[in-house]
C-alpha cells in the first residue's frame, strides 16, 4: 500500500459511520466548510456571538419591540427630529419647565379660557403726540389703531404726556352712544407735562378736556343753565374725544350771539375739518326756553359723520381764545 494511503475494507469512503463519537474537532473542518445548512437550529446562543458582532445589518426590519430595550436605552442622539408628535405624549405629562419662552400664544389657547368675550385678547392704545410714534420723531402711517413699525397700536392726540389707554373696540358698543359731561377729575402727570390743565371727564381715559398753555379756566357748573363744563375766556379750552366711530353728535347750550360767543374749531386726528372755518352751531339770535329753568337746556348738532369707521380722535377746541365753551 502506497504512504498516505487508507485502504478502508468493504468501502470506497468514509461514513459518518465510520467516525467515532466527538472525533471532528476544529481541525478537520476545512476554513469556511460550515454554512447555515449545517447549523442546527437554535445551536448559535449568546455565548458564540462575539461582543459588538452584531450590527444593524444582521437585525431584521421591524424585529426589536419594547422588550428588547434597556430602561434609559433610547435617548435623544436614537430619535428623529420631528418624530415626537401629540401620540407620543402620556396626558398631562408637559408642564411649565418644558415650554420655551412665548410659546404659548393665542393660536394655543381655548377660546374659552382667555377670559374676554366675545374672545377677544384685550390690547391698548400708545399715544400718538401731534401724530409721532413713542420715539418722538416717526410719522403714524395709515388708519391709527393699526400696527405700526414698532409692532405698537396708536391713538391720535394734542396732550404731551398722555398715556396708552384700553382699546375702546374692547368691549364697546356698537350703534348711538351719549356720554353727557358730569364731573372733571384733574391729571397731574399730564398736566405737568403738558403745560395747562387737563382733566377727565366723568373718569373716561378717552374723553379728556385741557387748555394750550394754561392753569384755571375749565369748571363744571351747576346752576340755572343745568349741569354743564364751562370755559372763561383766554385759555383756548380743547375737548378730546378718542373712540371706534365714523360721527359725532354734540349737545351744548345755546346762547344768543351777541351775549356769548361760542365759535369752534373741528379736527379729526389732528386734521382740521370743515377746512378748518369756524363753527358757529351754538351761536343762535334767541335764547333756548329751557335756559334758566335748572334743566339741561342743551342743543343737538351734527359735528362730522360719514367718515370711515375706525379708531379717531375728535377735538373741539375754542376758536379763539376769545370764545367760550359751554
Amino acid at each position: 500500500m502506497a504512504k498516505g494511503t487508507l485502504k478502508i475494507s468493504g468501502a470506497d469512503s468514509f461514513t459518518a459511520a465510520d467516525l467515532a463519537p466527538d472525533s471532528v474537532g476544529t481541525s478537520e473542518i476545512a476554513s469556511g466548510a460550515v454554512d447555515t445548512a449545517e447549523l442546527a437550529a437554535d445551536a448559535v446562543d449568546g455565548t458564540k456571538i462575539a461582543d459588538d458582532a452584531v450590527d444593524s445589518e444582521h437585525i431584521a426590519a421591524d424585529s426589536l419591540d419594547a422588550e428588547h430595550y434597556a430602561p434609559g436605552s433610547v435617548d435623544a442622539t436614537a430619535i428623529a427630529n420631528d418624530a415626537i408628535d401629540s401620540q407620543h405624549y402620556a396626558a398631562d405629562s408637559i408642564d411649565a419647565e418644558h415650554y420655551a419662552a412665548g410659546s404659548v400664544d393665542s393660536t394655543a389657547m381655548a377660546a374659552s379660557v382667555i377670559g374676554v368675550k366675545p374672545h377677544i385678547i384685550p390690547d391698548v392704545l400708545y399715544p400718538a403726540v401731534a401724530g409721532k410714534l413713542l420715539d418722538g420723531t416717526t410719522s403714524h402711517s395709515g388708519s391709527y389703531g393699526t400696527a405700526q413699525s414698532d409692532s405698537r397700536k396708536y391713538y391720535y392726540t394734542d396732550i404731551k404726556g398722555s398715556k396708552p389707554i384700553k382699546d375702546p373696540r374692547i368691549g364697546g358698543h356698537f350703534g348711538s352712544q351719549r356720554h353727557k359731561i358730569k364731573s372733571l377729575q384733574l391729571l397731574e402727570q399730564e398736566t405737568a407735562t403738558h403745560g395747562g390743565d387737563v382733566f377727565s371727564v366723568d373718569g373716561r381715559e378717552y374723553f379728556r378736556v385741557h387748555t394750550t398753555s394754561a392753569s384755571g379756566g375749565i369748571t363744571m357748573e351747576n346752576d340755572v343753565m343745568g349741569v354743564y363744563l364751562k370755559s372763561a375766556y383766554g385759555y383756548q379750552t380743547s375737548i378730546e374725544i378718542v373712540g371706534y366711530f365714523s360721527g359725532i353728535n354734540l349737545l351744548g347750550l345755546s346762547l344768543v350771539t351777541s351775549l356769548v360767543d361760542q365759535g369752534l374749531h373741528y379736527s379729526l386726528d389732528g386734521v382740521a375739518l370743515n377746512s378748518g372755518a369756524e363753527q358757529t352751531d351754538f351761536e343762535t339770535s334767541v335764547s333756548s326756553p329751557l335756559n334758566n329753568r335748572y334743566v339741561d337746556g342743551s342743543n343737538l348738532i351734527n359735528a362730522f359723520s360719514g367718515q370711515t369707521l375706525g379708531i379717531h380722535t375728535f377735538t373741539l377746541r375754542e376758536f379763539t381764545t376769545a370764545e367760550v365753551l359751554h
